[in-house]
């Protein structure tokens, strides 16, 4: 019994799943298949314009007869995004620069069809500052902050070398920073340094800190003195020598004449003060000017008019005969380097000094009899020009040289130039003939030569006096 009821539904599951059904395949003509019923209709979305808002419908029930059911009808999509002609606050400028300095929100306005917003109108965003206002149109919190200098603004100017402003008659100006704020116009109103004081007018032109119209400071120095020589060195410092035939009273030292008269040497600081002073002689009377020259290093070289015996410094030199010379040579702090004299029993006078660049000493004057220098130079009458140099190191002579006829002649001065260039200058009552092409000639006239370092004349020229006269001085500028 059971046995057959399994095999019953095994056949009834059977026909059921047959396409022609299951009353003829078992020869059941009452039996008929069941309507079949469609199957729903598929999900319906509708999406509304705006792109927001989905709405899934629901599936509708097939007809009883048909095989597929037809699908359901959409669902209703979403509301739009604002409406029509709403306005919001609205910034495209970068994070943080809203509401600093002139930048501001601007307004957008909803769409006709609510679909969202349009463009942003009239927010301000950061541009470039403009230096003409004081905007800070670049929205950094800071108005101007990259620019030069605010339109209108003045400031002081000045276009002198460092250290001269304010000093003398030098002055700063004044510049007024121009309409786009991007700079300043000219220096109005300034004055700077000329190029060298003017000694006829009052002030400091050259604006250095001294007016050579007026004093840096005097010194009086209570005693009997002559012939004195003035030179000065590079660091401000003033050499002076003469002769003194009583006690010269220098500050914090007195300098007391050996016998008749002596020769004194010292140097002032740059603020007049006494750095140190020497004097020379014995019980003799010592004439003749004492000419000195200083260089860059400070050495300054003095020439003296020896006559009788007493150190220049350092050891006794004595004269051959009347006058020789004696030249010594000094550091800046006064200590004694060396000491030469020249001459025979004649007599001969130094006139001028001069100190080179390298240390090297230049010597000039007036001469009888015979000097030794580098060969022997004799006079040919009366007295003669005589030019030497001497090393730097010892004074020991590198070449003399002398001119001169039968008349009187003579050195009065002598001048370097930065080439090592010598000029001289002198006067002459008879003939000079010079090895150059130039020959001077005159009567109570001055002369000028011009010699090489190694003593050879390249140029001479007379000084017509008409009628008598003398030169006591010349220099030489850096172009010679």
């Amino acid at each position: 019994m059971n046995r057959r009821r399994v095999g019953l539904w095994g056949v009834l599951v059977g026909c059921g799943l047959g396409a022609g059904g299951c009353g003829n395949l078992l020869g059941l003509d009452a039996f008929e298949d069941a309507p079949a019923v469609g199957a729903g209709g598929g999900a319906a979305t509708s999406t509304s314009s705006t792109g927001q808002g989905t709405t899934t419908g629901t599936g509708g029930t097939g007809a009883a007869s048909s095989t597929s059911g037809s699908g359901g009808g959409g669902g209703q999509g979403g509301g739009p995004l604002c409406s029509p002609g709403d306005t919001v606050a609205c910034y495209s400028g970068p994070s943080g620069t809203e509401g600093i300095g002139v930048c501001a929100p601007g307004q957008a306005t909803c769409l006709l069809d609510g679909s969202g917003y349009g463009d942003c109108e009239g927010d301000i965003v950061p541009v470039v500052e403009d230096c003409a206002t004081p905007e800070d149109e670049d929205c950094t919190g800071a108005s101007n902050e990259s620019c030069p200098c605010t339109p209108g603004d003045v400031a002081s100017c000045y276009g002198g070398p460092g250290g001269t402003e304010g000093v003398g008659l030098c002055v700063a100006g004044q510049q007024t920073c121009d309409a786009s704020g991007l700079g300043y116009g000219s220096c109005l109103g300034e004055i700077q340094p000329a190029a060298a004081d003017d000694c006829e007018a009052l002030g400091d032109e050259d604006c250095d800190g001294y007016a050579c119209s007026e004093p840096i400071w005097v010194q009086s120095f209570p005693g009997t003195a002559s012939q004195l020589s003035v030179a000065g060195d590079s660091a401000g410092g003033v050499y002076v020598a003469g002769r003194f035939t009583a006690t010269l009273q220098l500050p914090g030292m007195n300098l007391i004449p050996s016998g008749a008269e002596d020769v004194f040497l010292f140097r002032l600081n740059p603020d007049g003060s006494l750095a140190w002073a020497k004097s020379f002689g014995d019980a003799s009377s010592h004439g003749g000017p004492q000419p000195i020259a200083t260089n860059a290093a400070g050495e300054v070289a003095i020439a003296v008019a020896l006559s009788g015996s007493y150190a220049v410094g350092g050891g006794v030199l004595s004269t051959a005969g009347a006058s020789d010379f004696a030249v010594a040579k000094f550091d800046s702090a006064g200590n004694h380097l060396w000491s030469k004299r020249f001459g025979d029993a004649s007599a001969q006078t130094p006139l001028a000094v001069a100190l080179g660049a390298t240390g090297d000493v230049f010597v000039a004057g007036e001469m009888a009899g015979s000097m030794t220098f580098s060969g022997t130079l004799t006079s040919a009458g009366g007295k003669d020009i005589v030019i030497a140099r001497l090393a730097a190191l010892d004074g020991s002579p590198l070449w003399g040289k002398s001119f001169g006829d039968a008349s009187n002649q003579g050195a009065r001065a002598i001048a370097l130039d930065p080439a090592g260039n010598l000029y001289v200058v002198g006067t002459t009552d008879g003939s000079l003939a010079f090895p150059s092409v130039v020959q001077v000639t005159g009567s109570g006239d001055g002369f000028v030569a011009r010699f090489d370092g190694a003593g050879n004349n390249s140029c001479a020229s007379l000084i017509d006096f008409s009628g008598g006269g003398t030169v006591w001085g010349i220099s030489a500028t850096s172009l010679g």
